[in-house]
């Protein structure tokens, strides 16, 4: 994704709790990220992204069920 300033820090969440997070001071962030860890039922993750201008993005929350993973 790209941003508007340079981005400190995009921030991946799993049910609530932090995941995975990356600091590129970069405008421009790409990454791939996958989740092995057995589960059972669901989980949602979502991402933060802060700039460094102080402005900030989230994403809706993704869910994932256990019988929809690869």
């Amino acid at each position: 994704s790209c941003g508007t300033d340079k981005i400190v820090s995009v921030e991946i969440y799993r049910s609530g709790k932090l995941f995975q997070s990356y600091h590129p001071g970069a405008e421009v962030v790409e990454f791939d990220e996958f989740d092995e860890e057995k589960f059972t039922g669901s989980l949602w993750y979502y991402v933060r992204v802060k700039q460094v201008d102080g402005h900030m993005a989230w994403s809706s929350p993704i869910w994932v069920d256990e019988e929809d993973r690869i």
